[in-house]
């Protein structure tokens, strides 16, 4: 089970632990940071855990530097290091705000600000 706050401080030396994996016998496995401004989150069949972002978390605030939120969509493991940050494709401009996510099996579909494209991210 995972439990997420869509805030998250970060400090010189650190940052909030804003997400909390628990067993399904509801003990605690690890606190992992998600970055701040998260808009949705999805957990895939392959255990990758998607966060999509809303402008704060793309363009910064409580006291982050440039981080991995600013590609507006971030593919966690549940160890929480980074399996994949978006890059637009060709033709199609970066995330501003994430205003959907879905994901269906182990793809990713999101629908954004400012070209709002609908894109599929396959994940084979």
């Amino acid at each position: 089970m995972l439990l997420v706050s869509c805030r998250c401080n970060y400090w010189e030396d650190g940052a909030d632990e804003n997400g909390r994996l628990y067993h399904t016998d509801g003990r605690f496995l690890r606190g992992v940071t998600l970055g701040d401004g998260i808009q949705d989150v999805a957990v895939t069949p392959d255990g990758l855990i998607w966060t999509s972002y809303f402008d704060e978390g793309v363009f910064g605030g409580l006291g982050r530097r440039a981080t991995l939120e600013s590609s507006g969509l971030v593919a966690w493991r549940p160890d929480g290091t980074v399996a994949y940050t978006y890059e637009p494709p060709n033709g199609l401009g970066g995330i501003s705000d994430c205003y959907a996510m879905n994901a269906c099996g182990n793809d990713v579909w999101i629908y954004y600000y400012t070209d709002f494209p609908l894109v599929l991210i396959r994940c084979r």
